[in-house]
């Protein structure tokens, strides 16, 4: 179902569509490298790569991380983020490197409501070639406040059981106030526990976390941490205490008692440029033969990021030294500019990826494999959806989803096999609204004209809303895709 357009607004759509003028977004990689000697004077010895890769919004779109095997960096894990239009976080997944290719291990996907308040999270494990719902979060806001409500539940037999609940206060700065944690009996929530939050008369630097656990009738204190700042407002002290509670009554008359069982402190100390230079810990109070401690120390480069750090830590009867250097280089950047077919069927579009940074030496590849590729360029490409990465010399690489788009004449819903979708926009463009008939889940991607994956998610009912800030009388290509579907359709945003 695609919104009525007048005949002005279809005639301008059709020209962008058919001009399909090239586009410049920049992404890049940022590279940091971590060497470990595991003892005071020991040899330094190359440990973790990782990886971050910045979409050109700034937001880290990859966290990859590479281990040194001694002679190379083997790929070990990596994370993806995907995001909405108003730049929060859409998907999370996590995979693992199996020695060949990375496969995903768990998924984590976050809703917001209208108002762009988080509305729920599914987190799904992946098995056997599919993702498999696990566990849930709902969250449930008062109309007067920040108070919520977040309940918790896990899939058992295809059903969404409740597990947990907390209950949150807010104060008038919308500081946590206290948290209450509730656990699903069968029949009703049973009260588990209680944090509380102090702040300082400004009700904006906290000073005090205090946590009970609930025995009818009382809630006993377990955890108190206090909080010290320096006066430019910086962390200066953490003092950690455990609490032993004892209930009990005598003569119809109920007794609370509470003593220290465990105490430790933590010291901050602050160079010129109020970065963190020195951390000192040490078990203050115990019962534990074995006393903890640690020390730590920081140097930082000409960035402000840390370059060296030193710790030793450990008990009066072991200890232990380690000592980390990190090194930064220039971030990767690649400027893809991409244009479309100019007719259907015409294999004739085009990715250009101007390369920078890194270390030289660039290469560039697309999958599935077309067109063909000059130094970092792209061309007779015919319409479709690809993969272009490039590499610089010691193996960074910088991908980005492309859709090749071919000229249209018309505004367009998804018939294929039986299976129909539909996307337009609803609420004054606030909201994508998403209808199919398909029994099979499958993945929906949005370009915009010019072929920039904008939002990604994986649709599953009959009606999903999305909520989506579109931009003003703009046209965007959405995709379908699933073991039996893969198709395309076209919606076009009025104002």
């Amino acid at each position: 179902m695609m919104t009525i357009l007048n005949r002005s607004l279809l005639t301008f759509c059709l020209i962008v569509l058919s001009s399909q003028a090239s586009f410049s977004n920049v992404d890049s990689v940022s590279v940091r490298i971590i060497e470990v000697a595991n003892d005071s004077i020991g040899p330094w010895t190359f440990n973790i790569q990782e990886i971050d890769s910045i979409d050109n919004t700034g937001m880290i779109s990859v966290k990859s991380k590479r281990k040194w095997d001694g002679t190379t960096w083997i790929n070990d894990r990596k994370e993806s983020f995907y995001f909405d239009t108003s730049g929060n976080l859409a998907e999370h997944v996590k995979y693992i490197w199996d020695g060949s290719t990375f496969i995903p291990q768990i998924k984590r996907e976050v809703i917001y409501n209208s108002s762009g308040k988080l509305f729920s999270e599914i987190s799904y494990q992946f098995n056997a070639g599919n993702w498999q719902a696990s566990t849930k979060q709902e969250h449930i806001y008062t109309q007067q406040s920040n108070d919520s409500i977040v309940t918790s539940y896990t899939q058992i037999s295809g059903n969404w059981i409740a597990t947990d609940q907390q209950v949150f206060e807010y104060t008038i700065n919308f500081m946590p106030k206290s948290e209450i944690r509730q656990s699903w009996n069968g029949a009703q929530w049973e009260t588990v526990s209680k944090s509380a939050y102090s702040y300082n008369t400004a009700g904006l630097i906290k000073t005090t976390d205090s946590v009970f656990y609930y025995l009818s009738p009382n809630y006993l204190l377990s955890r108190v941490v206090n909080y010290f700042y320096t006066s430019s407002g910086k962390l200066s002290q953490k003092i950690n205490r455990d609490f032993i509670s004892y209930q009990y009554s005598d003569q119809d008359t109920d007794y609370i008692e509470t003593e220290i069982d465990y105490e430790y402190t933590m010291v901050y100390t602050y160079n010129p440029f109020d970065l963190l230079s020195e951390l000192h810990g040490s078990q203050t109070q115990g019962s534990s033969q074995a006393w903890a401690f640690e020390n730590h120390y920081f140097q930082y480069n000409d960035h402000n990021l840390i370059s060296s750090s030193f710790s030793h830590t450990g008990t009066n009867v072991t200890e232990n030294f380690e000592r980390q250097s990190s090194y930064y280089y220039n971030l990767l950047n690649a400027n893809f500019s991409v244009s479309g077919s100019s007719c259907t069927g015409c294999p004739d579009g085009s990715v250009h990826a101007s390369v920078n940074g890194g270390v030289a030496g660039y290469q560039v590849k697309i999958t599935p494999d077309a067109g063909i590729i000059s130094g970092t360029n792209i061309d007779y490409l015919p319409a479709g959806i690809y993969v272009v990465c490039v590499f610089d010399a010691i193996g960074n690489e910088l991908c980005r989803e492309i859709n090749i788009a071919e000229f249209t004449t018309g505004i367009n819903n998804i018939e294929s096999n039986d299976t129909k979708i539909s996307a337009k926009f609803i609420n004054e463009n606030s909201s994508l609204k998403i209808e199919t008939n398909s029994l099979s889940p499958f993945a929906f991607k949005l370009f915009d004209q010019t072929g920039r994956l904008i939002l990604q998610q994986n649709i599953s009912s009959p009606t999903t809303i999305i909520p989506f800030k579109s931009c003003s009388s703009a046209l965007y290509i959405f995709n379908a895709t699933n073991s039996s579907i893969n198709t395309r359709g076209n919606i076009i945003s009025i104002r």
